[in-house]
């Protein structure tokens, strides 16, 4: 036993990821072109995860991760304007399974330059028979960023985290749809739903496709990012950051053609961070400032709040006049203005503009309109919803910015009549004169209605509205019976009366128990033996693993959903096993959990043979 328990140690050792240190770093080889590189797809060099990541300088470079098979090295051959190759060595970060991750930054490019680049194996396996020596993928292109303030549009996305092979495609895809020229996408936060999954993770970055490859991503860390992996190593490993933030890779800034990003994990180590934001924004030479992190400063979801983010970050946007501050975790939209920035004309504020918006199936409920985390902090929600799932584009055009929501899909019961395709919400902001400016656009629709209430009693989807007001009828109660009277009960007199039980004794006594144990266990009885009636197996979800939404990691439970989870419909914590009955357990559980042992043993070994091999 003590053997099996260190195997499965070792296993499990072997799935957790390792970070750079442990495995040190892999050099491709020099800069240079690799001609006898044979030519091969993404897919038949299993490179998956490709994206393109900021650095703090983008008009002169970008940073490249992807994960792929273990091999003696990768490396990103960049192909410049005139036709040459550059061939950069990568780094290896971390594995899980049998897969690793890699990154590179490209540095030395031209400011508003397009580039091609492709990923590149070299096996230096001369004895090898299972593929070539080399090989590499699909070519990929982007386009560096200006030297200077240059319009542009870029997308922003709220949580995935669920339904990241049905749901998450088609918002993702609707928004690059509506604006092909975007030239990066924001997402803020829980991207998936349990960071150690590496499918989840591999569905995220499907639904992206090539406008990951193409295009800037920029990710903040959400609470989801923290499960099962506290420090956010995977999250570090999908994503190659730039290292200049309060914390490691999870905060960071960047300037992009006159906007200054800056990216927050609003996980952990709020003051440092809010400290840090302090000199970053103080020393900002932009006109533009976009902020993004997951929890928000003021909370629209029914259970939320996050005061500590509201006391270290919310005066510090304040006081820098932060233009945009994108965020989600709540999984509604909102969007409002803290109320010192109001104006006397209706419509028009100034200071900061905080949004929440989900592109995701996940749903929460609304806290009341009359009385929530705005009101109880001195803001205002100007637009409000549940139940729909959005992209926003954002465009930059010199002095002034235009923000456009738009409905990627709906929930079953959603606080508007607006369909998919449809805008939700606009404004623009106005830096031209001495005053910013905040003017709303026409809204068709802003969610603060009273019938566009989701209060906490709402119905979940698929339960039939109660009508409030019942309509009186005209006509009469009846009061005559309808049809013939009900038939008299039948009371059949049984055929005969059950026997008296018997009064002699029986032939012999019953025989004493043997004093030794029997060699095999007794046979079942003919019939159910008394016991407890509600001796069931409680197999709720334990906190903490998958499927479940709350871990050490989260500060505050999940708020009721308005909308069901995926997989076997019930709820963390309820019993799964349907029909199931209270049958003992069997020797087959046994055997399932040995299989699983044996599984473990194999998988261990096997890849402490792997990194042997490969050092």
């Amino acid at each position: 036993m003590q053997r099996l328990g260190a195997s499965i140690l070792i296993a499990a050792l072997v799935l957790s990821p390792l970070p750079a240190a442990a495995l040190g770093s892999t050099d491709t080889g020099s800069t240079g072109t690799t001609p006898e590189a044979q030519v091969f797809s993404d897919a038949e060099l299993d490179v998956r995860r490709l994206v393109i990541n900021p650095t703090a300088a983008p008009d002169t470079s970008v940073a490249v991760n992807f994960s792929a098979p273990p091999a003696a090295g990768y490396a990103i051959e960049v192909e410049h304007p005139d036709g040459t190759i550059d061939s950069i060595p990568t780094e290896r970060d971390g594995f899980y399974l049998i897969k690793h991750t890699w990154h590179a930054a490209l540095t030395g490019l031209q400011p508003a330059t397009a580039y091609r680049y492709r990923v590149a194996r070299d096996d230096l396996d001369e004895e090898s028979a299972t593929g070539p020596d080399s090989g590499a993928g699909d070519w990929h292109s982007f386009t560096t960023a200006a030297a200077g303030a240059t319009d542009f549009d870029f997308l922003y996305f709220g949580d995935a985290q669920e339904g990241l092979r049905d749901a998450w495609p088609p918002v993702v895809d609707a928004g690059f749809e509506a604006v092909p020229e975007a030239r990066l996408s924001i997402h803020a936060g829980d991207m998936v739903n349990w960071a150690p999954i590496q499918m989840e993770w591999d569905d995220w970055f499907a639904g992206l496709g090539a406008n990951a490859a193409d295009r800037l991503v920029m990710p903040v860390p959400g609470n989801h990012e923290t499960y099962g992996d506290s420090r956010m190593r995977y999250f570090r490993m999908n994503f190659a950051l730039p290292d200049n933030g309060a914390t490691d890779e999870t905060s960071y800034y960047y300037d992009y053609q006159g906007v200054r990003f800056v990216g927050l994990d609003g996980n952990r180590d709020l003051e440092a961070q809010a400290a840090w934001l302090d000199e970053v924004l103080t020393d900002n030479p932009h006109d533009w400032t976009v902020v993004t992190m997951h929890q928000p400063i003021f909370s629209s979801a029914v259970g939320r709040d996050e005061p500590e983010a509201r006391a270290a970050i919310g005066p510090v946007l304040q006081e820098h006049d932060v233009d945009l501050v994108l965020q989600g975790h709540d999984h509604t939209y909102a969007r409002g203005y803290v109320d010192e920035d109001a104006t006397e004309t209706p419509g028009v504020t100034s200071g900061p503009v905080y949004v929440i918006s989900n592109a995701g199936p996940k749903h929460y409920q609304q806290q009341p309109i009359d009385d929530n985390t705005w009101t109880q902090n001195g803001a205002t929600q100007v637009v409000r919803h549940g139940q729909v799932s959005t992209y926003q584009r954002i465009a930059i055009r010199g002095c002034e910015l235009e923000y456009t929501s738009v409905i990627g899909a709906k929930g079953s019961n959603p606080t508007t009549d607006l369909g998919v395709g449809e805008v939700l919400d606009q404004f623009s902001i106005d830096r031209c004169g001495e005053d910013k400016l905040v003017t709303d656009g026409p809204i068709a629709d802003d969610g603060r209605a009273p019938e566009d209430q989701n209060p906490d009693e709402d119905p979940r989807p698929g339960e039939e509205v109660p009508s409030e007001d019942p309509t009186p009828s005209d006509d009469d109660p009846t009061v005559a019976p309808t049809g013939d009277a009900s038939p008299a009960p039948d009371d059949p007199e049984t055929a005969a009366p059950t026997p008296d039980p018997t009064t002699d004794p029986t032939a012999s006594p019953t025989t004493d128990p043997t004093a030794s144990p029997t060699a095999g266990p007794s046979d079942a009885p003919d019939e159910e033996q008394p016991g407890r009636e509600d001796d069931e197996d409680d197999e709720g979800t334990d906190p903490g693993q998958p499927g479940d939404d709350r871990s050490d990691g989260d500060r505050s439970d999940d708020p009721p959903r308005t909308e069901p989870r995926g997989g076997n419909g019930t709820e963390s914590g309820e019993d799964s096993g349907g029909d199931r009955g209270t049958l003992p357990r069997t020797g087959a559980e046994a055997g399932t959990a040995l299989g699983v042992g044996a599984a473990l043993i194999v998988l261990g070994a096997t890849a402490l043979i792997l990194r042997r091999r490969l050092g």
